[in-house]
């Protein structure tokens, strides 16, 4: 091999070296909650998980993540306070689904828990709380947009973005965080406790949040949703 034959190469190598690697960086996705598996074994293991039959409004019952996924892109989970207990257990599944996509894709996972405290400031002072259901919201006056605006809070000094009285507790849980392929745009899943202690309102959900320099923070609140 000639000698500017092989000096083109090793240049060309050394350029795609550097495009997969900055592609590989840019495609990470950060687990900010402390006990949520990264390892492609492990993910797989919590995945697979028979969980407590769940019953949906079209009638299905399911006992696993795949099958909520699937049920969720079509029908809702029975609006009862039972079945929305139940349906705490499968919070996780959208967070683990991606991150077996990731794997697959070949996408760099990596733990950031350190991160959930700035983010989980975010989601009290961005987060749009009109774009997603929940029970605070007949209580949203015009122009009152953020968990701190509506309760006239403080960020919180925790992972999570958190308020609690004497009849309800609201909070938001940054679990995990990504950029869509291709986009480039930034998203958050989130994990949402909503409970009127009473027993009246009860909703464990897991939402897609579109992150923004702007003021507001999005929920893509609508299903289908790409997984």
């Amino acid at each position: 091999m000639s000698l500017p034959l092989r000096f083109i190469l090793v240049s060309v190598f050394a350029i795609l070296s550097v495009s997969c690697s900055v592609q590989k960086g840019n495609s990470t996705v950060y687990v900010l909650h402390e006990t949520l598996p990264i390892y492609s074994d492990d993910i797989k293991r919590a995945y697979s998980t028979v969980l407590e039959p769940l019953n949906f409004e079209s009638g299905r019952t399911v006992t696993g993540c795949d099958e909520y996924l699937e049920a969720m892109q079509s029908s809702e989970v029975l609006a009862v306070s039972s079945e929305r207990l139940v349906e705490q257990h499968y919070q996780a599944c959208e967070a683990l689904k991606r991150l077996l996509k990731a794997h697959e894709q070949g996408a760099e996972v990596k733990r950031l828990v350190s991160e959930g405290e700035k983010i989980s400031s975010g989601l009290c002072s961005q987060l749009d709380l009109s774009t997603f259901s929940h029970s605070l919201r007949p209580q949203m006056q015009e122009g009152v947009v953020t968990l701190n605006e509506l309760l006239k809070t403080k960020p919180s000094n925790t992972p999570t973005c958190l308020y609690v009285d004497e009849s309800m507790r609201f909070e938001l849980r940054p679990v995990l965080q990504f950029r869509e392929e291709g986009a480039g745009e930034q998203y958050l899943i989130v994990w949402l406790t909503d409970e009127i202690k009473n027993g009246s309102y009860l909703d464990y959900q897991s939402l897609l949040v579109k992150m923004s320099d702007e003021r507001s923070w999005l929920v893509l609140d609508s299903w289908p949703r790409p997984i």
